[in-house]
């Protein structure tokens, strides 16, 4: 058998492969998977290029052509299967190994693609099985298998069992001698509004989701305007230095506005910027005088109930907030409404990214301290499951189709931009700690690329911004 020369990474991928298999995480394990498979297709496709005579060469430039005009280096999985379908490429790669990959063949690659495309386009809605997983996973392994890596699954499992030797080491020290490894539960996020950037990419969101906000509140409008006397007293929590508070609540009909938030500068620019009907406190949501002090506000503003709750992103940041939102509760009446809005990254795609969006997204949910970036989805179950009525979710798509090329770059502002910041955080705690180094300089290469991309007029982003409201 001949080798090829694929110079294929995986030291260190092939591992993080093997352990999100064995932990259950499919998603992540498919996604992942595809990425090497579209590396170990384009990498063998232009070493056998190399090895064949020229009227082969000319056979496969001619369909290559018909798959696209950017070259094979810039092919995705979709357009790499379709080639080596159409090139009948598995039977080139046979003349130059001088081998039999007749199991290659075995194996279903239209179907790993459509499977690829479904987890990448429609997310939320996907769970891949452990047969789905299990198939990729096992593809992958028995392309690295011809292409050289022969002891790769022995050298891979050796790797995994020393570092299970090694964390079980740890946490016998750690425990000293209790080998009772406790589930981690989820943390509050990290986050801070006055971090860094953090303002001027608030008040690009605030302007970016205003449309879908007030979708809901002028419904909240519409209903109470034909009452006689009908004046509304709002609460926004998590209101930062106001400016959604003041734009969505400048109707007259919302007689008084308090906004609370956990960071006192921006309480303090808040009550600066505005006056009049709003009014602006430091209020920690996850107090355990959370009540109390609420209770003091309204009873300092001579307000009874509220009669509107409203929440921009905020509820995804918080450790238990199904508890939040039925607390919430003891602030409203039989007439009151409550409005969240949500993030949710499995609703993010773009076309074409290599992937890169899915990888950016993998790499920021499994850091400490980060928000729950799936929340869009649970709005209604959050909402029904505290007791609130006829819970409503509206869905609004935001594209990059028809924006200007600033709004675009306001667009990757808000999506992705903050992200390097919670690797940041973490380095800086850190700062010679291996892994945080690479994982920061890993993922701010992605979002520079990313950037470059949102940059281009020809390239296509969507996200889902949803909004709940529900009724006491």
């Amino acid at each position: 058998m001949k080798k090829l020369k694929v110079d294929i990474n995986v030291e260190n991928r092939l591992p993080v492969l093997s352990r999100l298999l064995e932990n259950g995480d499919y998603n992540t394990l498919f996604r992942e998977s595809c990425t090497l498979l579209e590396e170990i297709l384009r990498k063998a496709y232009n070493a056998v290029f190399t090895e064949i005579t020229f009227a082969e060469k000319k056979r496969l430039m001619s369909i290559e052509e018909r798959h696209g005009k950017s070259g094979v280096c810039n092919f995705g999985l979709g357009q790499l299967v379709g080639l080596y379908r159409d090139a009948n490429f598995i039977k080139s790669l046979e003349k130059v190994l001088s081998i039999d990959l007749s199991l290659l063949s075995a194996y279903d690659m239209g179907y790993i693609t459509k499977v690829r495309n479904d987890l990448q386009h429609i997310t939320y809605e996907v769970n891949i099985s452990h047969h789905e997983a299990k198939l990729i996973y096992d593809y992958v392994m028995t392309w690295l298998a011809y292409l050289g890596y022969a002891n790769i699954e022995s050298d891979i499992n050796a790797k995994i069992l020393k570092k299970k030797e090694k964390n079980k080491e740890d946490i016998e020290r750690k425990n000293e001698g209790d080998n009772i490894i406790k589930r981690k539960k989820r943390k509050s996020s990290s986050y801070s509004p006055s971090y860094k950037n953090e303002e001027m990419r608030l008040q690009f969101q605030a302007k970016n989701t205003y449309p879908y906000d007030q979708k809901v509140i002028k419904l909240i409008i519409d209903e109470n305007k034909e009452k006689e006397n009908k004046e509304l007293v709002v609460l926004d929590l998590g209101c930062a230095s106001g400016h959604v508070t003041n734009s969505r609540f400048s109707d007259d009909i919302f007689t008084k506005v308090i906004g609370i938030d956990i960071d006192g500068d921006k309480i303090n620019k808040a009550n600066d910027t505005f006056s009049d009907k709003f009014s602006f406190y430091q209020v920690d949501l996850e107090s355990t005088d959370f009540i109390n002090e609420v209770q003091d506000i309204m009873k300092e503003n001579n307000i009874q109930k509220f009669d509107v709750v409203f929440s921009a992103l905020t509820i995804h940041h918080l450790k238990r907030p199904k508890k939040m939102i039925r607390k919430l509760r003891k602030f409203m009446n039989q007439d009151s409404v409550i409005v969240l809005r949500g993030s949710d990254d499995g609703s993010k795609i773009g076309y074409i990214d290599q992937g890169i969006i899915n990888r950016i997204i993998d790499m920021t949910i499994s850091v400490e301290g980060v928000s729950d970036r799936f929340n869009g989805r649970k709005l209604f179950n959050q909402l029904v499951s505290s007791g609130f009525k006829n819970v409503e979710v509206y869905y609004s798509t935001n594209d990059t189709v028809n924006m200007s090329f600033d709004e675009r770059m306001n667009l990757f502002v808000v999506s992705f931009s903050y992200r390097k910041d919670y690797f940041k955080k973490r380095l800086d705690k850190d700062p010679t700690n291996e892994k945080y180094i690479k994982e920061y300089e890993q993922v701010f290469d992605m979002l520079e690329e990313l950037e470059d991309m949102f940059a281009d007029p020809k390239f296509y982003y969507c996200e889902i911004v949803s909004v709940a409201i529900g009724r006491y």
